[in-house]
């Protein structure tokens, strides 16, 4: 999925960032604490820390592995840090959310983000998922190291299987020219 809005959400993102944090893997904790008014927290602690169930914040979030909050200008990212689930998996989870923030997904409302946001075949949930894929393994880098194989960009993003499968297919349909300016733009980030 190709989108110019999420392409120069990402890029004017990426470039408000400072230099220490544009290098691969990419350390979303390190980001999420970087940007001003957003913080996160678990799952497991947000339940611990107002006693609710784990599975009542499940049902907050309408989601198994994160959400975003806004309330008063502030934006809480919510996780599931269950040793079960990858920590390639969290890290993505985390872009996704960052995704939704930078894509202007969420809303006044500390429970809900958009209408149907959750279903993840809405537009929402793929552009975010689609932010995500250039934060942690950006097209235009593809393209500068020609990978062979997505096991090659699984273990060059440290990015789970299906994410690397995902970053190779759209490094393998890519074509630079269909926006010269915003892949030398990425390309500049990382310089």
């Amino acid at each position: 999925m190709r989108n110019r809005q999420v392409e120069f959400a990402y890029l004017e993102f990426l470039e408000k960032l400072p230099k220490h944090l544009i290098s691969f893997p990419i350390n979303m904790l390190e980001i999420i604490d970087h940007l001003e008014n957003l913080s996160y927290v678990t799952y497991q602690q947000f339940s611990k820390d107002t006693g609710c169930t784990f599975k009542d914040v499940v049902t907050i979030c309408e989601s198994e592995t994160g959400c975003i909050h806004k309330r008063n200008n502030r934006h809480l990212i919510m996780y599931n840090d269950d040793p079960e689930i990858i920590l390639q998996r969290k890290i993505f989870t985390l872009a996704h959310e960052i995704g939704h923030l930078q894509l202007g997904h969420t809303s006044n409302e500390i429970y809900l983000i958009a209408e149907n946001i959750h279903d993840p075949n809405s537009i929402y949930e793929k552009r975010a998922n689609y932010f995500a894929s250039l934060l942690l393994a950006p097209t235009p880098i593809l393209y500068k190291l020609k990978f062979n194989n997505h096991e090659e960009i699984q273990k060059y993003f440290f990015l789970s299987k299906m994410a690397a499968e995902v970053a190779f297919s759209r490094y393998k349909n890519y074509d630079r020219n269909y926006n010269i300016q915003w892949h030398n733009r990425v390309l500049k980030a990382f310089s």
